[in-house]
Parts: structure tokens; sequence; C-alpha cells
């Protein structure tokens, strides 16, 4: 704890302890006023710095929002795979018979480097790995 907030909490307490007491000894209202607002004050104190509870309308629709980015950048991540990973598969299927060309292969990449740092930098050996598994002879 810092320890700014040890010296507001005990702040609190000790005003608090104070004018409780001056409250029951002399039957003060106004001191039983400051005390429960002493106490109050501590309480919400404890709440923020110890406990760690967010207070304040904005900064949670700010954390709802930032989760739903977080969703939606996940989302994305993954459409984008599976789009690279169906490009790739296209791409060796049109292999076997003669198909993409070097210039095809550059296309690819030109149109992909935008997109290059959201997708798992191994994912064509991923993809050559599922390839050979499909082609590979039933031995059932």
């Amino acid at each position: 704890m810092k320890r700014s907030l040890i010296f507001l909490l005990s702040f609190c307490l000790v005003v608090f302890i104070a004018s409780f007491y001056v409250a029951a000894t002399k039957d003060s209202t106004a001191a039983y006023s400051l005390s429960v607002v002493s106490f109050a004050c501590f309480v919400a104190l404890y709440a923020v710095g110890v406990l760690g509870y967010k207070i304040g309308g904005n900064y949670i629709s700010l954390e709802t929002k930032v989760e739903t980015l977080e969703k939606e950048s996940t989302e994305l991540k993954q459409s984008v795979t599976a789009l690279l990973k169906s490009i790739y598969v296209m791409a060796h299927g049109a292999s076997i018979w003669d198909g993409p060309t070097e210039h095809h292969n550059k296309l690819i990449a030109d149109y992909l480097s935008p997109i290059k740092h959201l997708v798992d930098p191994n994912i064509q050996d991923q993809v050559n790995s599922d390839i050979s598994k499909f082609m590979q002879p039933d031995n059932s």
C-alpha cells in the first residue's frame, strides 16, 4: 500500500474514533454526524485503495468498451487466420495441376502483407501438415 493511502486511512480512523468518543460523552449531534462521515470515508477509501473496487459510471462504460474491442479483435484474428488458411489450401490445390506461378504467389503475398501481423507466422507449415494428412491414402 502507498504511504498516502495509509495516511488517509489512519486519519479517517482517528477522526472517526475521536468524533464518536466526543459524541458519546458530550451527546453532540454534530459529532455523531462527523463520525458517520469519517466512517463512510474510511470504508470508501478501504474499498477503493485496498480491495480494488472501481467506481464511477464513465470508468465502467470505458471498461466495457475495452472488453468489446478485445473480443472483436479476437474475432478478426480468427477470421483472418481462416481466410489465410483457405488461400494456402487453394494455392496448393491449384499447384497440383501446374496452377499458380511465382507471380500469383507474389500477388497473394502483396494482398496479405497488411494483415501479416495478425496471423501466426508458421501458418503455412500448419496448412501443409493438414494437407499432407488429407492427401495420404487411408490404410484401413
